[in-house]
């Protein structure tokens, strides 16, 4: 695993090159993770950060679009801007995270690493600014409808989130995550943006960064409000190292140990009921962990392994289901999730 030390650089200012370059260009520019505040004193911040994985783009090109903004129109910023363009490395190759690195939103819980230690910097740097919200921008590889995510049942962290979608997925694990650092000493969550890079993410994103910037006040709203679906998200669905995985249609897929149906992803956010078939294997001893909040494995509850499928015991609501092999591999396939009551 990488173990290089990162250095906190902050920029008080906006640098001309932000304005143009692409994100496979940050690190060439600047060698390492950007942390920049620019905007008029008075009021509190808004920190936006983006590129924890450094294939999830969309963030950055709306910020792109608040940066050319900025440098037009000064006056229309009530408030300052933090922003955090994190994994730039990965980026760079348009990766979400290089095999020898620290994946960059595991990393805000505390530990001894110097990824731990620079992200304890971080958020020392955003409680000593007061922030009024925070806001993690990511993507899915996936095809998912754009959501927000919330760490705490918190009327606020609601408001914030439905500010940019309907749909909201309450969740506890992964540990580490900067939305959950951030909500204990202010009101930040994260939003899921769709695949990278496409217009209609890039607009809504553009759209709720201005909504946020004008905003006085956080409101409350419940999270059994009409108007918002608020899903809580159980368990993660992964596979282990030892089993090789394949898309249905790779060459490679009569040989792999569980391959992944060509609708997998189109499931998101769409409740499957019990017998759904999930995946197919080749090698009739393969299986799927299901690990709970607690970190407990609870596939026997959940998923049914017989001869060359893998279905579903239960109903459940999928999310950030994954066609992409090495996503999986780094992370996992997806979540399942229920409807909060």
């Amino acid at each position: 695993m990488e173990c290089v030390k990162l250095e906190l650089n902050i920029l008080q200012d906006l640098p001309d090159i932000l304005l143009t370059c692409r994100p496979d260009e940050l690190y060439g520019e600047f060698g390492g993770p950007i942390l920049l505040e620019f905007g008029p004193q008075g009021n509190s911040p808004l920190f936006v950060s983006t590129l924890l994985h450094g294939n999830e783009t969309t963030g950055f090109f709306a910020l792109q679009r608040i940066f050319s903004e900025y440098r037009q129109h000064p006056e229309r910023f009530p408030r300052p801007l933090i922003v955090l363009l994190g994994n730039v490395k990965a980026a760079a190759k348009g990766l979400r995270r290089f095999d020898d690195q620290m994946d960059y939103n595991r990393i805000w819980s505390g530990g001894t690493s110097p990824e731990h230690q620079w992200a304890q910097e971080v958020l020392h740097y955003l409680k000593n600014r007061d922030i009024f919200a925070g806001l993690d921008i990511h993507n899915n590889t996936g095809r998912n409808p754009m959501y927000g995510c919330v760490n705490f049942l918190n009327e606020q962290l609601i408001y914030m989130a439905s500010l940019f979608s309907p749909h909201i997925v309450y969740f506890q694990k992964p540990d580490g995550v900067l939305s959950k650092a951030m909500a204990q000493f202010a009101t930040g969550i994260t939003v899921e943006c769709g695949l990278p890079g496409l217009p209609e993410g890039i607009n809504k994103v553009y759209d709720y960064l201005l909504t946020l910037l004008h905003l006085e006040v956080m409101q409350e709203v419940h999270p059994g409000s009409q108007g918002v679906n608020v899903y809580h998200s159980r368990n993660r669905l992964m596979v282990p190292d030892h089993f090789s995985l394949a898309r249905e249609e790779s060459p490679d897929s009569h040989q792999a140990d569980l391959v992944i149906p060509r609708e997998f992803d189109q499931w998101n956010f769409n409740e499957l009921k019990p017998g759904a078939l999930l995946l197919k294997r080749n090698n009739p001893k393969a299986f799927v962990i299901v690990q709970n909040e607690i970190g407990d494995h609870v596939q026997e509850n959940y998923l049914l392994m017989e001869g060359a499928e893998v279905r579903l015991k239960q109903s459940t609501i999928p999310s950030m289901f994954t066609r992409d092999v090495a996503v999986a591999r780094q992370d996992c396939l997806g979540y399942l999730m229920d409807r909060l009551k």
